[in-house]
């Protein structure tokens, strides 16, 4: 058979089956199979509606509280990879109209909702229409529910007052936008519809019921088994619905103060446990009771929520500072930097490190705010694993070390302890000692000298080839400076680096390096070459201890300066210790020569006296007193007189008697 398309025109065009003859039963009951499964396929793939921007990574988890059955799922953007995450709800052939009427009603209003406070809509899809199943799906910003991190925050360590002070502030100004600025009532305002962002901002959701205040067949008014009773304002629970023609805001304000109730307090199981406030900040209370107040029009609107001084807190301020950073002169900024600092270990850490961080990253690369943002952006990546820091700071540390400003790198090199085990080798080599050595040659002192000091720090980091063609070429330059203070830093870094240096570098600079500083006119930098010769006098030779070391710091020991004196003695006896440690090892050596024997000891006599000592000092005395004439009886005499164990007193007196008269006869010059 040939297919439909190509037959003959006498062929019946019934099928686009070819193997199928068209006038059996069995081919029509083939053709109705297929074209059943061709519409199921259709019905399927209109109710999935287009792909979604999203991978969902997980089976998600029910939204706890939420009446309108969501499930909330962790998932990944297609072209970003980026965290988000994602709602579905399920059309299912039981469900209700006002269901699948708020989930579609919920994409299409946060679809248009556009606020910092409001949840981020990234992407989101819905059944075609007359779909009897699918799945509504809305991507989000990645968040997690309010309920949980309660939970944990009261497992853990109570709840953080700055925190919810600033979350119940996010509510109040997305409040405020969707009442007066989108003219719609919320109306389904409880801790389900409240989501938390990565960076701690509380994120407004559950648009389902949201609709016009005047609108008799709005859904807040049609669902009515959708709505949260137990933060329902006591009109609405009458059926009292025109009280929102006249304060459109009252019904989502009364939701806003049960609110309150259930962050510090739990669940409303009933209406009563609204007068409880044991559990409430004093500051709140005021607040709190405003929103409930039984006159509808005498309940605040948002900005007047805003107006409360239960937002008076530093981190309420410091979010509002952060908002008006980019619009904020140099002072300004360098103020709120200082500001930030001292008030940093009051505020949460999910905050700090993700939204002030990304702030002080900004505004240590670009500029503007001097050294003031580097301590604060360093504080924080105290609070971080090395992993962390290494991703998120890091990299724009690096940045920053490119800068043109001066005051960002000079901030960078006097906080660079903090941060420097954090860097890797090749990171060092390749971007950062490049854009450092600049700093080295400088026209602005200081500049040069935390330069000189960073040395410390990177040099154990750097390759031998490095330190040998550029930072010694630097040290050398250095030791030359006009200003005092840098070549004393210099000299102190030479010291401290000497253990990564290797031993052909070490003989060839050190020595050299701190005998010339010896001689510099600067106390300090003369004290800071004694200091550094005495702790590297491990790497000196014998020979040039004796005839470099003991040379130069022996000048310094009668130094004008008192505390120059006393390091030029340190080092002397630094050197002496050293060089009885090598005669000891000499003496050993010289004494295992020569068949391997030892050498006789010198003995004591009574009076604990080396006797080949006292020999040899009674031989020298005498050549002295005589000029070298002495006969063979003087000697012996002079020997007797430091006679062994043996011999008396006289022996000594009657040798001096002879030589005496020895002398006389000979008409010698001294006179005894």
């Amino acid at each position: 058979a040939t297919p439909w398309c190509t037959a003959p025109s006498s062929a019946p065009r019934v099928s686009h089956l070819p193997f199928l003859h068209p006038s059996t039963p069995e081919t029509t009951a083939c053709r109705w199979a297929f074209l059943r499964a061709e519409m199921q396929w259709l019905s399927s793939a209109l109710s999935k509606g287009p792909a979604l921007k999203a991978d969902i990574l997980d089976q998600g988890q029910d939204v706890k509280g939420s009446l309108l059955k969501w499930k909330l799922h962790d998932g990944k953007r297609k072209d970003t990879g980026a965290a988000v995450s994602i709602f579905a709800w399920e059309l299912t052939p039981t469900s209700s109209p006002d269901d699948y009427a708020a989930a579609k009603n919920a994409l299409k209003r946060l679809r248009t909702a556009r606020h910092p406070h409001v949840l981020q809509f990234i992407d989101g899809t819905e059944p075609a229409d007359g779909a009897k199943t699918g799945k509504v799906y809305i991507v989000t910003e990645h968040v997690k529910t309010l309920d949980d991190w309660l939970s944990k925050e009261r497992a853990n360590h109570g709840l953080n007052q700055e925190a919810v002070s600033w979350g119940l502030c996010c509510i109040a100004r997305g409040l405020h936008f969707i009442n007066s600025d989108c003219k719609l009532v919320h109306g389904n305002l409880c801790l389900a519809s409240i989501f938390i962002s990565d960076c701690g901002d509380w994120k407004l959701g559950g648009f389902e019921l949201v609709s016009e205040p005047g609108n008799g067949q709005g859904l807040i008014r049609q669902c009515d088994a959708l709505r949260p009773k137990r933060v329902m304002p006591p009109e609405v629970a009458r059926g009292q619905w025109e009280t929102l023609e006249q304060a459109p805001h009252a019904l989502d304000t009364w939701s806003y103060g049960c609110l309150m109730h259930e962050v510090f307090h739990g669940i409303l199981t009933k209406t009563e446990d609204l007068k409880d406030t044991s559990k409430m900040p004093k500051a709140a209370v005021p607040l709190y009771q405003k929103t409930l107040k039984a006159n509808v029009t005498q309940r605040p609107t948002g900005d007047q929520i805003l107006e409360s001084p239960f937002f008076d807190t530093q981190l309420v301020w410091i979010n509002r500072e952060l908002s008006e950073l980019a619009l904020k002169d140099a002072p300004q900024k360098e103020a709120f930097f200082l500001k930030l600092a001292e008030s940093m270990d009051q505020l949460p850490d999910l905050h700090l490190r993700y939204k002030v961080l990304p702030e002080l990253l900004k505004a240590v690369e670009f500029g503007g705010a001097g050294t003031a943002a580097v301590a604060p952006m360093l504080k924080i990546g105290q609070r971080l694993t090395a992993e962390e820091f290494g991703k998120e700071i890091v990299p724009g540390v690096v940045r920053c070390f490119g800068s043109q400003d001066r005051a960002t790198r000079i901030g960078l090199l006097q906080n660079l302890h903090t941060f420097a085990e954090h860097l890797t080798p090749a990171l060092v080599e390749k971007e950062i000692f490049p854009q450092l050595q600049s700093g080295f040659t400088d026209s602005v002192p200081a500049l040069r000298e935390l330069s000189a000091k960073s040395l410390v720090f990177l040099v154990p980091k750097l390759s031998d080839k490095v330190i040998n063609s550029q930072v010694l070429r630097a040290v050398a330059q250095l030791q030359q400076d006009p200003e005092g203070s840098i070549r004393c830093n210099t000299t102190i870094c030479l010291g401290k680096i000497s253990n990564v240096l290797s031993q052909a570098t070490r003989d060839k600079i050190l020595l050299a390096s701190f005998t010339r500083a010896i001689q510099d006119p600067f106390p300090p930098a003369r004290i800071a070459a004694l200091m550094s010769l005495a702790v590297t006098m491990e790497y000196y030779k014998p020979e040039e201890i004796a005839r470099r070391v003991l040379p130069s710091a022996g000048v310094l020991a009668l130094d004008p300066e008192k505390e120059v004196r006393s390091h030029a003695l340190a080092c002397l006896k630094a050197a002496v210790t050293r060089l009885e440690e090598e005669s000891s090892k000499k003496g050993e050596e010289l004494a295992m020569q020569g068949g391997g024997g030892m050498v006789q000891a010198p003995t004591v006599n009574e009076s604990g006296v080396l006797t080949w000592a006292a020999s040899a000092a009674a031989t020298t005395l005498s050549k002295k007193l005589w000029g070298g004439t002495m006969d063979g009886a003087g000697a012996a005499a002079g020997a007797a007189g430091a006679a062994g164990p043996g011999a008396g007193p006289g022996a000594g007196a009657a040798g001096r008697g002879k030589g005496a008269g020895k002398a006389e006869e000979k008409g010698g010059v001294v006179k005894m």
